[in-house]
């Protein structure tokens, strides 16, 4: 129960820096968003590179890597507000990159949300064949 307050409150903070950034595109809300988008584009690159060594490995390492990457690839069944909750940050963190001008910045997190999103199809697949 903790952590869900405490995903709630750090989720609401992100939400109103995100949309400081976005109405206020030259103050520092818009470098500490940056600074969270890559630090996502980090975590991203790091379980993308975890997830082919699951596709390209076999056997029981396969399934250690699978169950280590399951928390993270396939969390546990999220309700409707969720999914519209996490869609809704994903646009805030584009228009507040885009209208700060932090356009390479912006590019590398649509192909790290898009990479993401093709190996968790790619995993998903794997897992029910």
């Amino acid at each position: 129960m903790k952590n869900k307050k405490l995903n709630r409150v750090i989720n609401v903070v992100f939400v109103v820096l995100l949309l400081a950034a976005l109405f206020n595109p030259n103050s520092a809300a818009v470098y500490l968003v940056v600074g969270v988008v890559w630090l996502l584009n980090i975590v991203v690159a790091a379980l993308s590179g975890l997830a082919v060594l699951v596709l390209i490995s076999e056997g029981d390492v396969r399934e250690k890597l699978k169950n280590a990457l399951s928390k993270f690839f396939f969390p546990h069944e999220l309700p409707l507000v969720s999914k519209v909750f996490g869609w809704v940050v994903k646009m805030l963190i584009v228009l507040s990159l885009a209208f700060s001008g932090w356009i390479i910045t912006l590019v590398c997190y649509a192909l790290a949300v898009v990479v993401f999103n093709l190996l968790r199809a790619q995993l998903t697949e794997q897992a029910t064949a």
